[in-house]
């Protein structure tokens, strides 16, 4: 067997040890619950860089995390009730209420976002 294949087998068993090892699945297939949505203007455009804010009811302690370039947010958080805010430069804030969040899946909240007039949109 000549050193390159030796060398490739070598690879593959310890590729196949890794993949089957155990919990190797439990961490590639984690899930959590939370809320992921989309924001965007009221023209349809998304709206990257929004700030969203999570507060879980009874605790008061916020989660606050930005839409990407695609003006999508995703969060994991733990079960409860919560309230979300919308924020962005330029477009009046929004809020959802009574928000509920278990511990396997996530509340799609998407958020339509009007002008709230100190900006000139093109």
């Amino acid at each position: 067997m000549t050193r390159f294949m030796l060398r490739l087998l070598t690879l593959c068993v310890i590729s196949l040890l890794i993949a089957f090892a155990p919990g190797s699945s439990d961490l590639a297939q984690t899930k959590c619950g939370g809320i992921r949505g989309r924001v965007t203007s009221s023209e349809g455009w998304v709206i990257p860089k929004a700030s969203i804010q999570m507060v879980r009811k009874g605790v008061e302690k916020a989660v606050t995390i930005q839409t990407d370039d695609l003006g999508e947010y995703s969060s994991c958080l733990s079960p409860g009730i919560y309230e979300v805010f919308a924020k962005a430069p330029g477009y009046k804030g929004k809020k959802r209420n009574k928000i509920q969040v278990d511990e396997s899946s996530k509340a799609i909240i998407d958020f339509v976002m009007e002008h709230d007039g100190t900006v000139t949109h093109r």
